[in-house]
């Protein structure tokens, strides 16, 4: 009997240690399965979130928005490699792993269609092809892998569906590496030189008293049809095939005409921004345009779009749509779609995706996979639906939703509008054709996304000199990745572009007589520049921004009227300040000068300013200091003694607002000109500036400031460390 027992327990003790290893293996098969499903959805979820706020990405200008924006950009390639990697560890555990290589496949079609921008930031380009290599090393593997691991009907519809899909990728990373070859500087450089070569002797094809710049007569300006003979290595000349600014506006077509169409003009600007946009790229590639083009730019600047009573708001337009073409041929992939060819390898890219998902729908759904599932290690809902089918469907229908919006976005295009009305004007089957014109003409007016934020972004020293940024902010840990947040620097609320400010810094850069002067012709013409000429003369245009921001915010406290001029005064005001404390790089001084005479602003305001907890009673020890004499040459003092001479005409504050108002505007134009490009090209991709649209505008111009007066060295003293 109890070697009867004996032998029952060992065969109890064998099944129980079978059991437990099944059920270990099962556990193991079980976690490693949803361990790779949660990073599928996880990084899925990521892509549809950097496809929708990759969207907004030059409208906004908000802090948080770009640190999310990074880690959007950042994480999703990092982790389709680790998911790739846990896929590749997984298969030769998991019996049933056939999804895994639809599922990777599908995550890098989904990361390169959710990528509407091709870089974060202009150095951004590097890094992409050795990650790539590595993801498609990976993938290649598991394709392997799948087909020494699956039956004959399954490994052929397998392979033709992801060899499907594969090549879509692959077409989608040959139109992102063309897109960076277009950004870098040695491609920019050979495709911008055929418009430079052309623009130095434009100037003399036509008679310049016989110049129209109402209606474009005698501008010869390339719009599009150059790029086929660059690559065919010809010098640039103008036959039917080029499209310039002077065919644009001579088309007969009823779509362009100003009293059919096209009656206020703005399909017709369309194609004039975008032969600006070529024009503006010589900067970033060291050509230069010849003094009599930059002379022809500005007669079309001030005698065409100027000229009109609102003329102000085309110009603005214009403008800011020529920046929109060139933050796309920075960041994302219109160049390489919209040029003469690419057309026919997107179709093929749109038929490729739906050939793979169609097979990849069917084999998701046929008893193979959406029965009950295969193994134990395969979760299923409570109807026998397989997990697996579940991931799989939701990735597909994200990757569809993904690619049609992408569709619509190029559909609707500013790109596209340019080459329908360029093949408009060299057609002439069209021209006529009323459901031709009637569908060019509503796509040409359908604007999905709108160029920029348009809005000032708003600093004020008063109320932002008490500011200490967070602990958390301040961890030298993460110094290495953003920006370390500076002492006094906080925000205000950005405030609208207004067409007052619009009309103001248009009729002064209007009214220049081709020397630009940091506010002192605006005092002249108000009989004021006897007694404040002097805060014109400092040291540095940082130390005038900061003397004038303050003595306008005093007189903004103590004079309020409801008036334009006040609003032009106030905004540009905070505006300049702004970039002084946010954007250094963009104004005229040197960007280490600058932060450090704001560092010296902040410091002297905290001890000049101690215990006012109110802008009350900053004000009110302002006027104070201004009444007193400081020879510590302080720019606190200076703004304060500034402010008090204002003061003393506030029995006409009118007036008072007029000259402050004039004297920004000017100002605003004064520091427009910059050789540093690469400043504003940047800027574009973090919401851009309205200094941006003044610096295209004077760069299109020729217009630059005087050199600055020889001044002595820089005397340092305190200031928080670097």
């Amino acid at each position: 009997m109890r070697e009867l027992q004996g032998s029952q327990m060992e065969v109890v003790n064998k099944i129980h240690t079978k059991t437990s290893d099944v059920m270990n293996e099962l556990h193991t098969q079980t976690v490693s399965r949803a361990k790779i499903e949660l990073f599928v959805c996880l990084t899925a979820l990521l892509l549809i979130l950097r496809t929708v706020f990759g969207l907004s990405r030059h409208w906004y200008t908000n802090r948080m928005l770009k640190v999310a924006l990074l880690a959007l950009y950042t994480l999703p390639s990092h982790l389709i490699t680790h998911t790739l990697g846990l896929m590749e560890e997984a298969g030769e555990v998991l019996l049933h792993s056939e999804l895994f290589p639809i599922w990777a496949t599908f995550l890098m079609i989904f990361f390169k269609s959710s990528g509407y921008f091709s870089d974060y930031s202009l150095d951004d380009r590097i890094s992409y092809s050795w990650e790539h290599l590595l993801r498609n090393i990976l993938l290649a593997k598991m394709l392997i892998f799948s087909v020494t691991n699956s039956w004959v009907f399954w490994v052929v519809t397998t392979i033709f569906g992801v060899m499907c899909l594969f090549l879509f990728v692959k077409l989608k990373d040959n139109g992102k590496a063309k897109s960076l070859l277009t950004a870098r500087g040695y491609d920019l450089q050979r495709s911008t030189k055929l418009i430079s070569d052309y623009m130095s002797s434009e100037h003399q094809t036509s008679d310049p008293c016989n110049l129209d710049p109402i209606q474009m007569r005698g501008y010869n300006y390339v719009v599009r049809g150059e790029e086929t003979i660059w690559v065919n290595g010809s010098p640039l000349e103008i036959t039917d095939e080029v499209v310039t600014v002077g065919k644009v506006w001579a088309c007969q077509g009823w779509l362009l005409s100003s009293t059919g169409g096209d009656e206020d003009g703005k399909l017709k600007d369309i194609c004039l921004s975008f032969s600006l946009y070529k024009l503006l790229s010589l900067r970033f590639c060291s050509y230069s345009l010849p003094k009599e083009a930059h002379k022809k730019l500005w007669k079309l600047i001030r005698n065409g779009l100027l000229a009109e009573k609102n003329g102000y708001e085309r110009a603005f337009r214009v403008i800011e749509l020529e920046l929109s073409f060139l933050f796309d041929s920075f960041y994302t992939k219109y160049p390489f779609i919209f040029h003469p060819g690419r057309w026919k390898l997107k179709l093929m890219e749109i038929s490729l995706f739906f050939i793979g998902s169609l097979v990849m729908i069917v084999l998701c759904f046929t008893p193979h996979h959406s029965n009950a599932p295969q193994d134990k290690s395969k979760p299923a809902t409570s109807g026998g639906l397989s997990s697996d089918v579940i991931v799989t469907s939701l990735i597909l229908m994200a990757c569809a939703g993904v690619e049609l919006v992408q569709l619509i976005l190029i559909a609707t295009s500013e790109w596209t509008k340019v080459s329908l009305l360029c093949k408009y004007i060299r057609t002439n089957s069209w021209q006529g054709n009323k459901r031709i014109e009637k569908l060019i003409g509503r796509i040409c007016r359908t604007q999905l996304l709108k160029p920029w934020e348009r809005k000032l972004r708003q600093y004020s020293l008063l109320e932002s000199h008490g500011y200490t940024p967070p602990r958390w902010v301040c961890i030298p840990a993460k110094a290495g990745y953003i920006h370390r947040v500076r002492e006094g620097k906080k925000q205000s609320t950005p405030a609208k572009l207004s067409s007052e400010v619009k009309e103001a810094v248009f009729h002064s850069l209007n009214s220049n007589l081709g020397v630009l002067e940091n506010g002192e012709a605006s005092l002249r013409l108000n009989k004021v520049a006897g007694r404040l000429s002097w805060a014109c003369r400092l040291e540095t245009q940082t130390r005038v921004i900061i003397v004038w921001h303050i003595a306008t915010s005093i007189c903004e406290h103590e004079v309020q009227i409801s008036d334009s001029n006040f609003l032009v005064a106030t905004r540009l005001s905070k505006y300049l300040a702004y970039l002084v404390a946010f954007s250094p790089k963009l104004l005229p001084d040197c960007p280490d000068d600058t932060e450090y005479f704001f560092d010296q602003t902040i410091l002297q305001s905290r001890d000049m300013l101690p215990g006012c907890k109110t802008v009350e009673e900053r004000i009110r020890k302002l006027k104070e200091i201004g009444r007193t004499v400081d020879g510590t040459g302080s720019v606190i003092y200076w703004g304060a003694q500034l402010g008090q001479q204002l003061l003393k005409d506030k029995k006409d504050p009118k007036f008072i607002w007029k000259v402050l108002a004039e004297f920004w505007a000017e100002l605003m134009v004064y520091v427009a000109p910059s050789d540093d490009a690469k400043a504003h090209a940047e800027n574009l991709a973090m919401g851009g500036e309205f200094v941006t649209h003044l610096w295209a505008l004077v760069s299109l111009a020729g217009i630059k400031r005087e050199p600055p007066v020889e001044r002595s060295t820089i005397k340092r003293c305190r200031s928080w460390s670097n």
